[in-house]
């Protein structure tokens, strides 16, 4: 008997493409996660998750009601609008407005007139 060489059914240990997320929070969980918003940015990696929970526990009251797995997925979007809408960071400039200067370059800044008119002697130009 030949095997096929693919299978049909998806086997427990493969994934499925993840569905996109078809709920939407309610203005006023927005606006509980904008009033916590300051004290997610300012808390230390290691204060975020007892932060997260007071936050996820004050916009349960205003979430619509929901079982236990879509809570969860209520709360990953939750934490996906607190990282999404957080301060940025300021960003450097990316031209360098010093320079880096060799001594060769400074001798010929320095005496640039004199380097232009040994340059002109030697080549005969005008």
């Amino acid at each position: 008997m030949a095997r096929s060489g693919h299978i049909t059914s998806l086997s427990p240990g493969r994934h499925r493409a993840r569905q996109p997320q078809t709920q939407k929070l309610t203005e006023t969980e927005i606006s509980k996660l904008k009033n916590y918003l300051p004290e997610w940015t300012s808390a230390k990696r290691s204060e975020k998750l007892a932060v997260f929970t007071a936050i996820s526990r004050a916009a349960r009251l205003f979430a619509p009601k929901v079982d236990q797995g879509q809570w969860k997925e209520r709360k990953q979007m939750y934490k996906t609008w607190l990282f999404n809408n957080k301060k940025k960071k300021e960003r450097k400039d990316m031209m360098k407005y010093g320079r880096k200067w060799t001594p060769r370059m400074v001798i010929y800044q320095e005496n640039r007139e004199e380097v232009l008119k040994r340059i002109e002697d030697a080549s005969g130009a005008n």
